[in-house]
């Protein structure tokens, strides 16, 4: 049972990875037609090709997921995450007026 997700994810990654390639392709081409270097005619036929590559990278992309969690995670509920540092805020303000103080000692700003 596990080899058929690794195979599914796989095949999954596969074809996302070759969509998301060939979009560069499809809009190189269309930009081709645009400024005249290739015919008119296939104009319509490269737009499709775009259209139908950004119509299933998503779907690529759910089925690795799902193929790579399972469905068992998928479908249970998410659980809370908590941060460990809860004053980050505080420690960044605190960093950038240490790091302002030195620069106004140096003479900078």
């Amino acid at each position: 049972m596990r080899w058929r997700r690794v195979l599914a994810a796989v095949v999954a990654l596969v074809g996302g990875t070759s969509a998301i390639l060939m979009s560069p392709v499809f809009s190189s081409r269309i930009i081709e037609c645009l400024i005249g270097q290739r015919p008119e005619a296939e104009y319509v036929r490269l737009l499709g090709s775009l259209l139908a590559v950004y119509a299933v990278e998503p779907l690529f992309t759910f089925a690795y997921v799902r193929a790579m969690v399972g469905p068992a995670r998928y479908c249970s509920p998410r659980r809370r995450i908590q941060l460990k540092t809860k004053n980050v805020g505080s420690e960044c303000i605190g960093l950038l007026d240490i790091a302002r103080a030195r620069a106004r000692a140096h003479h900078i700003i």
